[in-house]
């Protein structure tokens, strides 16, 4: 295969070109996020960014380190339109296999974290933190993936730190997009370090705590599309008082700034759909 770019998701504009040589190519960059600055953005991606029609970057952190882009715009991730587009999909998963399990007892902790060697090491700890958020609320923890891939989420990890557990717990398998989804749906508070795990409790106003720090894609999200009520990042998952503290504080949260905030950030989104989608001729586009 022909690598054509070295910047993951993003392409050049030269780089689009169509087969059709006299039809327009327009390029658009939506909701572009990531951990790159200025001075650190691969050539690739500088140069998808700076040749795109359209440009909405999803975080703060963009927006400062890119001003020399005049026409950027600030838009939330679209995983924000997840609950709006496909709330009829999500509430059917919500009653079929292993989300239909783990709604029968009294409510669940639903808790993703990605593999790294610290977590290996500490796997004790969590399972520390985790049966004391039990004791505290009565919920049983169900571990997810939010992905597979390697380093991302491991099954392998979460059985270690489950037999350190002395609490009720359950392992979720499943990677299906909508069974995940719904299991965040249904869940009773939303533990974890994935950003789109972050974005599906939002959209669905679940009690959430996100293990990050306070600087990153995570804080910027919460900093500019949730409530100013939500709660912020915990930086370490070893501190039990803290991260017990942490989902107490969530669940006792009220969700009406969340609705709030969720239509916000959806109106947003839409508004910037309007403006980039209009950059197409609508008579070129194939059915």
């Amino acid at each position: 295969l022909h690598q054509v770019s070295n910047c993951a998701y993003l392409f050049p504009k030269e780089e689009l070109v169509s087969a059709n040589a006299t039809t327009r190519v327009v390029a658009v960059a939506n909701s572009v996020g990531g951990k790159y600055s200025a001075t650190t953005l691969p050539r690739d991606c500088r140069l998808a960014v700076e040749s795109a029609d359209h440009v909405a970057f999803r975080d703060l952190a963009w927006n400062t380190t890119h001003p020399h882009i005049a026409h950027a715009q600030s838009r939330p991730d679209s995983a924000v339109l997840t609950s709006l587009l496909f709330h009829d999909t999500i509430a059917q998963y919500g009653n079929m296999g292993q989300v239909r399990h783990v709604r029968k007892g009294t409510g669940y902790l639903a808790i993703q974290f990605k593999e790294t060697d610290l977590y290996w090491n500490r796997a004790g700890m969590i399972a520390n933190v985790l049966d004391g958020i039990y004791n505290m609320t009565n919920l049983t923890t169900v571990f997810f993936q939010a992905g597979s891939v390697p380093h991302h989420d491991s099954l392998a990890l979460y059985q270690k730190v489950s037999h350190q557990m002395t609490t009720p717990f359950f392992i979720f398998t499943t990677t299906h997009v909508w069974s995940v989804v719904a299991l965040i749906r249904y869940s009773s508070a939303v533990i974890s370090t994935s950003l789109h795990v972050r974005i599906m409790a939002f959209v669905h106003a679940r009690p959430r705590v996100t293990i990050c720090t306070p600087f990153g894609k995570h804080a910027s999200f919460i900093g500019l599309w949730e409530s100013k009520d939500a709660t912020k990042c915990v930086e370490s998952f070893w501190n039990a008082s803290v991260v017990t503290s942490a989902v107490e504080k969530s669940m006792a949260i009220l969700p009406n700034a969340t609705y709030t905030a969720q239509q916000h950030a959806i109106d947003v989104y839409l508004d910037g759909f309007e403006v980039w989608s209009s950059l197409f001729d609508k008579a070129d586009w194939v059915s």
